[in-house]
């Protein structure tokens, strides 16, 4: 690891989280019909009582860490969701701001996942 051990421990849950579909955001998508096959018809008329928000591709989306949202997402392979940020690109967004960003996160970045979205104004895209 490169940092402080507490920072190297955080690191390793970030990307245990990251990396796993079933926790990464707040909320895990799991298909209506998986649903009822798996669980029957009721725990989706369950679902939609409880107020679980449904996306118009056919998903249910549960709370992260759901019993449902690990048990669809078993099997899923183990990766991040968006590719890490390059040290260059870090360093091009730094430049932009104006000021080195805090260590943990530059591991984060360079190390976890960069983000998404964020990162294409550095990558011009």
């Amino acid at each position: 690891m490169n940092g402080h051990p507490s920072d190297d421990l955080l690191i390793e849950r970030l990307r245990a989280r990251a990396h796993d579909p079933a926790r990464r955001f707040d909320e895990a998508p799991v298909p209506v019909a998986w649903i009822e096959r798996r669980h029957g018809p009721e725990r989706v008329e369950e679902a939609l009582e409880s107020g679980y928000a449904f996306s118009n591709d056919g998903m249910i989306l549960f709370p992260a860490g759901s019993r449902e949202a690990v048990d669809h997402h078993r099997d899923a392979p183990r990766r991040p969701p968006f590719p890490p940020a390059t040290f260059a690109e870090v360093a091009e967004a730094e430049r932009r701001i104006g000021h080195r960003l805090p260590e943990p996160l530059r591991r984060v970045y360079t190390e976890i996942a960069d983000g998404g979205d964020v990162w294409d104004d550095v990558r011009g895209g």
